[in-house]
C-alpha cells in the first residue's frame, strides 16, 4: 500500500538562542519578544497508576480535549488503551479515543462496554477513514475536542498512525484526522485526513529511522491575520511539522482553513480542506498569500521553532492575557509555553513543569484547561494535565499543575 503524499524543496530553520523565532513572514526589523514569567505549583495526581489499572486503561495517550456538558460536568476525550502491566493486557482494550467525565480534579470512564470502558473512535483497521486515507490503519485516538455549535455535536482532531511493519509497532508514519460527533461524545463518525507530514510515508520507512514522525496540534479561532477579534473567520492548527529527515529542530508550523469551508465540509461528511503556510523565503507582509500548500503532504514554514525535540503542541485564547497560548513538551523533560498576539510571532519559552534530564521518568502530551464556563478559554490561572511515566508503562500517572499568568 503506498501512502500518500509529494515532496518538493522544504526548508530546515534552527532555533534561536532563547527559544523563539519570529514569523518569517513578518520578519522584517522582527526581534524575538522576552519570555513571559509563568508560576506553576507541584503537580499533584488526578489519575494514578492504580487508578489506570482499575479502568483498564493507559490514559491518556494524546493530548486531552476538555469539553463543559450541558449539566455542568466535564468531558475529557483522549488516546488511550489496555497495556502490558496496565488493564487486562494488549488488546483487552483496543487504543482509540475514549470518553472520561467528571470534574476538573477528578475523572472517571463516562461509558463502559462491560467490565472495561469502550472506545469513541477507533484505528482505520476497525474504522476505516471515509477517504480512503491509511494514516490511521494502526493507531486512531483523538484528541483535542471543541463543541459545534450550541448542540451537542463536538469536534475532535485525532491521532492516527501507519506503522512500517505493524508487527513491530514502531517506527510509524503519523497524521491527524478529523471526526465528528452528534452525541455529545458518546461516539464520533470520522471525516478524513487534514494533516500530515511533508516527508512521505515510503520515504521515511525506507531511510531506517527508528520511531515515529507525526503531525499533532490543536485548533484555535482567529481572523485572516492570525489575531483574535470579533471577526474571527478562521480556524488555525498549530502542529509538528517535518519537511526532511535532515532536520535538527522540531519546527512548529501553521495551517486553516475558513470557517465557512469548516462547516460546508462536516455538512457534506468530509474533511474541511486545510492548507499550510510555506514562505520559504521570508517575504514580509500579510500572510494570507502563502497558504498555498496542501494539509496532506505539503510543505511548511515554521512559524516557531524553539529548539530540540518538539512534541504535541496545543494552542488557546487566554482572556485575561488577551493573548494565544501555546504549551508542549521538549525533549519529553520539560513542559513549556509561550505566548503571542498574532499566532505568528511568539514569545520564548517559559517552563512550568521540567524533571532531570537523566531521569528516567518522561513526560507526555501537554493540555491546557481554563477554570471559568468554557475550559478552552484559559485566565489568570488555568491547568496543565500531562502523563509522566518510565518507558514503556511503568507507572503511568496524568498529573496537574496550576499555572499562574504574569
Amino acid at each position: 500500500m503506498r501512502w500518500r503524499g509529494r515532496r518538493h524543496g522544504g526548508m530546515t530553520i534552527m532555533g534561536l538562542a532563547g527559544g523563539a523565532l519570529c514569523a518569517v513572514v513578518l520578519a522584517a526589523g522582527c526581534t524575538a519578544q522576552p519570555s513571559p514569567q509563568f508560576q506553576a505549583t507541584a503537580s499533584s495526581t488526578i489519575l494514578s497508576a492504580s487508578d489506570m489499572q482499575r479502568f483498564g486503561l493507559l490514559f491518556p495517550d494524546t493530548s486531552i480535549g476538555f469539553v463543559r456538558a450541558a449539566d455542568g460536568r466535564y468531558l475529557a476525550f483522549a488516546a488511550g488503551g489496555s497495556v502490558s502491566g496496565i488493564g487486562q493486557g494488549p488488546g483487552a482494550s483496543p487504543f482509540g479515543a475514549y470518553r472520561f467525565s467528571g470534574t476538573l480534579d477528578h475523572l472517571s470512564p463516562a461509558s463502559s462496554g462491560g467490565q472495561f470502558p469502550s472506545p469513541v473512535l477507533a484505528n482505520g483497521r476497525r474504522q476505516p477513514s471515509p477517504d480512503a486515507a491509511d494514516f490511521d490503519l494502526d493507531y486512531g485516538g483523538g484528541g483535542p475536542t471543541y463543541p459545534l455549535g450550541g448542540g451537542s455535536s463536538l469536534l475532535q482532531i485525532y491521532h492516527g498512525e501507519h506503522r512500517c511493519a505493524p508487527e513491530a509497532g514502531m517506527p510509524a508514519m503519523g497524521g491527524m484526522g478529523l471526526a465528528i460527533s452528534r452525541d455529545g461524545g458518546a461516539s464520533f463518525v470520522k471525516l478524513g485526513e487534514i494533516l500530515a507530514p511533508h516527508v512521505g510515508g515510503d520515504e521515511f520507512c525506507r531511510s531506517g529511522r527508528r520511531g515515529g514522525l507525526w503531525a499533532d496540534g490543536g485548533m484555535v479561532a482567529a481572523d485572516a491575520v492570525g489575531q483574535r477579534s470579533a471577526g474571527n473567520a478562521y480556524e488555525y492548527i498549530l502542529f509538528v511539522d517535518h519537511n526532511a529527515l535532515s532536520e535538527r529542530d522540531t519546527g512548529i508550523s501553521i495551517a486553516r482553513v475558513s470557517r465557512a469551508e469548516l462547516l460546508g465540509a462536516i455538512a457534506a461528511g468530509r474533511a474541511p480542506r486545510f492548507m499550510k503556510y510555506y514562505n520559504p523565503n521570508g517575504a514580509a507582509g500579510p500572510p494570507g498569500p502563502y497558504f498555498t500548500e496542501p494539509g496532506v503532504g505539503g510543505a511548511s514554514t515554521p512559524v516557531f521553532v524553539p529548539g530540540g525535540f518538539v512534541g504535541t503542541p496545543n494552542v488557546y485564547f487566554d482572556d485575561d492575557l488577551g493573548q494565544f497560548l501555546i504549551c508542549y513538551q521538549t525533549n519529553q523533560k520539560r513542559i513549556m509555553v509561550a505566548t503571542s498576539k498574532d499566532l505568528f510571532r511568539w514569545t520564548g519559552s517559559s517552563a512550568v513543569v521540567e524533571i532531570p534530564p537523566d531521569a528516567s521518568d518522561h513526560l507526555y502530551y501537554p493540555s491546557a484547561a481554563g477554570t471559568g464556563a468554557d475550559p478552552l478559554i484559559l485566565g489568570k490561572t488555568f491547568y496543565i494535565y500531562y502523563l509522566q511515566r518510565t518507558p514503556p508503562n511503568t507507572n503511568p500517572r496524568l498529573l496537574r499543575v496550576t499555572v499562574s499568568a504574569p
